[in-house]
C-alpha cells in the first residue's frame, strides 16, 4: 500500500488456499503378480488403491517426480478392477482412476512335490485346472500335467530323473 505522502508498506504475502482437486492418476499399472501397482500423479499427493469392493489394498505417496509404486495387500487377482484416487497436501481428492488386473498373473508355484522312486512322473499340488510344465536344468521339457480339480497332478515324465538332477 502507498500512503498520501507516497511511502511504500512493506509486502503483505498472502497465500491464497489450494481448492483445486489433482487430476486422477494416469500411467497405471499392475504387476504380473498382482503385488505392485505404479502409476503417476501429484508430488507430495497420497494415493488411494480400492478393490472392487470399495476395500483400500493398498496406498503411498506420490514421488517428487510424479512417480509412484506401492504394494498391494491382498494380491490383486487376474481381472479385478481397482480404484486409484489422489489426495493432494491440501486435502483434495482426484476423481477415481481405474484399472484391471492383468489377466496373465502367473499362477503360483506347485508345491508338495515328489518324485516316484522310478524316477518317471513328478507329483504335487497346484491351481487346479492350471498345466504344470516339468523341466530340466538346461530348459528342456520332460513333462506335462493338467491339474485336477482337487488341485493335484501327476506329471509323467520322458526321462527318468534319478541322479539328483534340478527340475524346474
Amino acid at each position: 500500500a502507498t500512503d498520501a505522502a507516497g511511502n511504500v508498506s512493506v509486502p503483505t504475502p498472502y497465500l491464497a488456499a489450494d481448492t483445486l482437486a489433482p487430476l486422477a492418476p494416469t500411467n497405471l499399472a499392475v504387476s504380473a503378480d498382482g503385488v505392485t501397482l505404479g502409476g503417476s500423479g501429484e508430488a507430495g499427493a497420497r494415493i488411494e488403491v480400492r478393490d472392487a469392493a470399495g476395500t483400500l489394498i493398498g496406498s503411498g505417496t506420490v514421488a517428487a517426480n510424479g512417480g509412484f509404486s506401492g504394494t498391494l495387500n491382498p494380491a490383486a487377482s487376474t481381472g479385478t478392477t481397482l480404484s486409484v484416487v489422489q489426495t493432494d497436501v491440501a486435502g483434495n481428492a482426484s476423481d477415481f482412476a481405474q484399472v484391471v488386473a492383468p489377466g496373465n498373473l502367473a499362477e503360483p508355484a506347485p508345491v508338495n512335490l515328489a518324485l516316484s522312486t522310478d524316477g518317471l512322473s513328478l507329483t504335487g499340488t497346484a491351481t487346479a485346472g492350471s498345466t504344470v510344465s516339468v523341466r530340466n536344468a538346461a530348459g528342456a521339457l520332460l513333462g506335462t500335467a493338467l491339474v485336477n480339480s482337487n488341485g493335484t497332478f501327476t506329471a509323467q515324465l520322458n526321462a527318468a530323473q534319478l541322479n539328483g538332477e534340478s527340475l524346474s
